[in-house]
Formats: C-alpha cells, sequence, structure tokens
C-alpha cells in the first residue's frame, strides 16, 4: 500500500497545484484608470456644446484592449474630481451617460441613463471628490458596468435646479475589472 501512495500522491499533489494554478491564470482583477480629456462646464443653457460632454473611449487604455474581451464585470468604480458650484446659490449636481451624441438636456435624459446624484454644494463652493464620497451617490451600477463593457460612451454632467451652473474637472475614472476566460 506504502508503494502505491508513493506513486500516486505526487501525481495527486502536481493535479492539485495544476488546477490551482490553471484558475490564476484564467482569471484577474485590474485596474483601468482613464482621465477625462477636458472638464464638464454646463449650466442650465438648453442645447450644450462641447464642454457640456466627454466621449469617454476606454480602447485608448492599454488594460482595457488588452482584457475586454474576457471582462466578466466590474468589482468597484470610482470617479475621482473636483466640482464647482459658479453660482451664489445652492446646487447639486448629476451625471448622466448615454451611448449617443446628444444635444440637449432633455435628448440625455430620454436616451442616457443617471450614473451620480446628490453632488450637493453650497454657493460658490468647490468640493473635491474621492472615492468614498462617490459611493454613496452612485446609483444604476448595471446600466454603468453596461456602458464599460461596451468601451464607449458619453458622459454628461447637470444640475438639477432650475439655474445652476456648475464645472466638474479634474475627472478621473478608475474601475476594477475582474476578467476570466
Amino acid at each position: 500500500m506504502r508503494k502505491w501512495l508513493k506513486y500516486v500522491f505526487p501525481f495527486v499533489a502536481l493535479a492539485f497545484l495544476s488546477w490551482g494554478l490553471s484558475g490564476c491564470l484564467v482569471s484577474g482583477v485590474f485596474t483601468l484608470d482613464y482621465a477625462f480629456d477636458h472638464d464638464i462646464s454646463t449650466s442650465d443653457s438648453p442645447s450644450l456644446d462641447a464642454w457640456d460632454k466627454v466621449f469617454v473611449d476606454l480602447n485608448d487604455v492599454d488594460t482595457y484592449k488588452d482584457h475586454k474581451d474576457n471582462l466578466k464585470g466590474i468589482e468597484s468604480v470610482c470617479i475621482i474630481m473636483d466640482v464647482k458650484n459658479n453660482l451664489n446659490q445652492s446646487v447639486s449636481g448629476e451625471i448622466w451617460i448615454a451611448y449617443d451624441d446628444c444635444n440637449s438636456k432633455s435628448e440625455v435624459m430620454q436616451k442616457g441613463t443617471r450614473i451620480f446624484s446628490g453632488i450637493a454644494l453650497s454657493p460658490n463652493q468647490e468640493r473635491h471628490f474621492e472615492c468614498g464620497d462617490i459611493q454613496d451617490i452612485l446609483e444604476n451600477l448595471n446600466a454603468f458596468e453596461a456602458a464599460v463593457k461596451a468601451g464607449q460612451f458619453w458622459v454628461y454632467g447637470f444640475g438639477n435646479e432650475q439655474t445652476y451652473d456648475v464645472t466638474f474637472s479634474h475627472i478621473v475614472l478608475l474601475v476594477v475589472l475582474a476578467v476570466g476566460l
């Protein structure tokens, strides 16, 4: 019996080791960071211009390109940004995403999905948002995950009030991606 174990044990150990290593080789977690090309300055103007939106193309990020075909999901999402209320009254802001290049707030609201809301600012206040701040106001994570999987989408910023003038600046998107074969 001992002779038999002497020969079988190394094969069983090798099989378990191979199985464990193959799990590590076929799956993983990667961090994607994407700095927005420019700020989003937005006001209660009825139309949007080039500065009211940002086109996000994750295909420009090597980590995304390398793993997009094996993307399984999003482990966590974070946006780091500065938000400034340019008016002498309180305002709250929100971030929307859409797959289309929209020309008005109403069009964004018809075709897009709100991802963050409740970015509250006092008159003329500028506030820096970190990952922990964003988690409390994140909504529609499934829609955001679908946009990340698609790899290309538009980001829009608005105020919730009738009159608003808000600037979202130094925006960096950080996403932890789960990938596998």
